[in-house]
């Protein structure tokens, strides 16, 4: 399917496959995001601008790390082609109390590692992605199971890619089913 693999990928004695060099793999497979940088909280907030409002005309930025990059480098940014000063604007709403309360709560890396709560935590997590997923980086499943390993004792993280799939339900026989998955952990 995509041609020459040889440069980054592996077959494994036991039928599996591993990826062995990470930027080949991408060049390999023409495989790039459909999100521009920043993702979520872009400018124009085309994305996931209404991420925290059952109303789907409201958008509001919620990224205070942008807003704070912005505001430092404001003067630079300012003499840059296409830029509105509107964008600083837009992301200081991402200071407001509530934004950061809700933010707070929409974030698994910020609650793993709050040590000033005591979150009850799934003592079993299963996570997929696929490795044709435009939508979604390969580390965010994999860095919640890190913070899960780190802050959670005696969790169980079952993560894995699932070769070739799309954004969606990242099922797969090479990883096993989720049915297999919760079989085992009930016994």
């Amino acid at each position: 399917m995509y041609g020459d693999t040889s440069s980054w990928l592996k077959k494994n004695g036991d039928g599996t496959y591993q990826v062995t060099d990470i930027a080949a793999f991408f060049t390999g497979t023409a495989l790039t995001r459909n999100k521009d940088i920043p993702g979520f909280d872009n400018l124009n907030q085309s994305q996931e601008g209404n991420a925290f409002s059952a109303d789907p005309a409201y958008h509001a930025h919620f990224s205070e790390s942008i807003y704070g990059v912005m505001a430092k480098n404001d003067a630079a940014l300012s003499k840059l082609d296409g830029y509105d000063p509107a964008y600083l604007s837009g992301y200081q709403e991402a200071t407001n109390a509530e934004i950061k309360k809700e933010v707070y709560l929409y974030s698994a890396m910020q609650i793993l590692a709050d040590k000033t709560k005591k979150p009850d935590v799934a003592k079993f997590w299963r996570m997929r992605n696929g490795t044709a997923d435009q939508h979604t980086s390969f580390s965010v499943n994999y860095n919640i199971g890190l913070m899960l390993k780190k802050y959670v004792p005696g969790v169980r993280v079952d993560y894995a890619l699932v070769w070739n799939m799309p954004h969606g339900a990242q099922e797969g026989t090479t990883t096993g089913t989720f049915v297999s998955w919760v079989n085992s952990i009930c016994k």
